[in-house]
């Protein structure tokens, strides 16, 4: 690391998370080097993931993040994965149709199911609705631009008219066939387990349009 942490202070103890071992350290244990630093593991112990890596980021950032900036960044983020996704999930259903629809064996389903994709996606959702609520409990969520504020507000919302998916559609447009996928509906997809990782599901199962039944062929995990 190339610059010191903007809340050092004077304390050369702060540099708990970019301290390195000199070469002539390395045969100790770090309990062993005067100004080892285990504040980091303390604060994984006692903080949740998402407050852990927050933490983290503030304490390495050159300059402050608007609130706005941060929505925008949070949001950015789902639809890259959504977009990602929709390729794989694209990528598996020629894959499927070029080997006659037959069941996928290890590796290719390996390639081509997506649970720890979607593990992750939901995850950037979850961390995605608590930078939101961070920001609305310090009262600047009006910080946010009003359009982007909007959209992440019916990201989250249970109920949510035509008029607001399509906003969200057209800000980060995936489809699949003639359907429209916005972040609020995979949000839903997601938490309700509407949406197959599996790669010998058809599309639409992939991705929650229809909830019939889903393939007999073997998960491997």
């Amino acid at each position: 690391f190339q610059h010191k942490p903007l809340h050092y202070g004077s304390n050369k103890y702060g540099w708990g998370f970019r301290r390195w071992k000199r070469p002539s350290q390395a045969h100790l244990n770090q309990s062993q080097i005067a100004d080892a630093n285990f504040d980091q593991y303390r604060l994984a112990r006692q903080l949740s993931e998402y407050r852990f890596f927050r933490y983290v980021q503030n304490q390495l950032k050159r300059i402050s993040e608007s609130p706005d900036r941060l929505m925008n960044r949070h949001f950015e983020t789902v639809c890259g994965e959504l977009k990602s996704r929709r390729k794989v999930v694209k990528d598996a259903q020629a894959y499927l149709a070029r080997i006659g629809g037959r069941c996928m064996d290890e590796g290719e389903y390996d390639k081509y199911s997506t649970p720890s994709r979607d593990g992750g996606i939901r995850k950037k959702y979850k961390w995605f609705r608590l930078a939101k609520e961070e920001i609305q409990k310090k009262g600047k969520f009006s910080q946010v631009h009003e359009e982007m504020r909007d959209h992440v507000t019916t990201v989250f919302k249970s109920q949510r008219s035509q008029s607001k998916q399509q906003a969200l559609f057209e800000a980060c447009p995936v489809r699949v066939g003639q359907y429209k996928i916005n972040m609020g509906y995979f949000w839903d997809a997601l938490r309700n387990k509407w949406a197959s990782f599996h790669p010998n599901d058809n599309q639409y199962l992939r991705w929650g349009i229809q909830r019939g039944t889903p393939t007999s062929c073997k998960a491997y995990y």
